[in-house]
C-alpha cells in the first residue's frame, strides 16, 4: 500500500503473464466507489490523478533501473498499438 501526500490509499499488484514470460502491473486506489457507497456519502480512497502520480513514479523507477519493452494503459490490458511508452491520463 501506498498513502500519497493528501492521504491518498492506492495499490500497486504485480502478476505474471503466462506463458508470455512478461509481467503486469496494476495501480489503483485501494477502496473504489459504487453507487451504494456514494449513496452512503464514501468516496474512493484516491483520485485518477493520485493513480496517475504513482504510475509515473513507478515508471520513472523502472526505467532508471533500465528495464524496458514497457506499456502502459488507462483501464486495459496494454498491447502493441493500445499502449503508451509512459503514463498518461486516460
Amino acid at each position: 500500500m501506498y498513502v500519497g501526500r493528501a492521504g491518498a490509499e492506492l495499490e500497486v499488484a504485480v502478476a505474471a503473464v503466462v506463458p508470455a514470460s512478461e509481467w503486469m502491473l496494476q495501480v489503483a486506489p485501494l477502496r473504489t466507489g459504487g453507487l451504494l457507497s456514494a449513496l452512503l456519502g464514501r468516496h474512493p480512497s484516491a483520485t485518477p490523478d493520485d493513480v496517475l502520480g504513482l504510475a509515473r513514479a513507478i515508471d520513472t523507477m523502472l526505467k532508471t533501473e533500465q528495464f524496458t519493452g514497457i506499456l502502459w494503459c488507462w483501464d486495459g490490458m496494454p498491447e502493441p498499438g493500445h499502449g503508451t511508452p509512459t503514463p498518461e491520463a486516460g
